[in-house]
């Protein structure tokens, strides 16, 4: 069961939350275009929870196979995933109990995003990591 969500999808809804470089949302996710972005959550949940993402990466075959994403929650560090494969999955990050505070600072590290134009693949001067439809804050199952 949810205890906080986030529909990146959603421009009105999810505007207010975010800091740093994001494409415009479309139908399907809103794309991460730089190497740190922030998102903040009032969430306040006292016992260890489940920080997840359902999100894809910029893949590009034979110069661009994996992307890294570092999660912190209020400067400590809960999560690190390697992503290989294309289309949307969900990535699930622990929290630990007594992390959330009410006004919670979430910041995504995306180490090996890259631009089009880096690649060779155009003048798209935009670090590509993390294309985010939803972050929800779940208890474990």
């Amino acid at each position: 069961m949810p205890v906080d969500r986030i529909d990146f999808r959603i421009p009105a809804v999810n505007d207010p939350y975010i800091k740093g470089f994001w494409q415009q949302p479309d139908a399907q996710s809103r794309w991460t275009v730089t190497r740190h972005v922030e998102i903040r959550t009032a969430c306040n949940e006292k016992s260890p929870s489940e920080l997840v993402f359902t999100a894809g990466a910029y893949l590009i075959a034979g110069k661009l196979p994996k992307q890294r994403v570092v999660v912190k929650v209020n400067g400590n560090e809960v999560g690190q995933f390697e992503l290989k494969q294309a289309g949307m999955l969900d990535y699930v990050a622990k929290v630990p109990a007594g992390l959330w505070n009410g006004n919670n600072l979430i910041e995504l590290d995306f180490p090996d995003a890259q631009s089009p134009q880096a690649l060779g693949l155009g003048n798209d001067p935009r670090q590509m990591g993390f294309a985010l439809q939803t972050m929800t804050v779940r208890k474990p199952a």
